[in-house]
């Protein structure tokens, strides 16, 4: 009973949200409380009747001038560095982990950076 009570008003509650849903797209302004307002505005905020003025003319040539932009200067590039073995080699632990066991093994050095001249 509890069963198909609950499945009723789920539906129930899914199909008003649905049916809320189509409303609003059709009318958006539904849930808004705007009243239709009128303004009057008094006569003497009136703007005044545009009047064309004359004028000899209204494009003026202005000077013509060329300027270069400043050469641009070079960049300092940083010296070349390369990157040089500076240790000895270190065992790192295995090169392959098989189910028999590890196998090989892995060395390392570390690189130092020097600049080439």
């Amino acid at each position: 009973m509890w069963k198909e009570l609950l499945t009723v008003a789920s539906f129930t509650v899914g199909g008003s949200g649905a049916a809320l849903v189509g409303y609003l797209a059709r009318t958006p302004m539904a849930l808004t409380h705007q009243e239709p307002s009128v303004v009057i505005i008094p006569a003497s905020f009136a703007a005044d009747v545009p009047v064309a003025v004359e004028t000899d003319s209204t494009l003026v040539p202005l000077p013509a001038t060329k300027t270069t932009p400043a050469p641009k200067q070079a960049k300092a590039l940083p010296p070349k560095s390369t990157l040089e073995p500076c240790s000895e080699w270190t065992v790192i632990g295995a090169r392959y982990i098989e189910a028999q066991g590890a196998t090989g093994v892995r060395n390392v050095r570390t690189l130092c950076e020097t600049s080439a001249r």
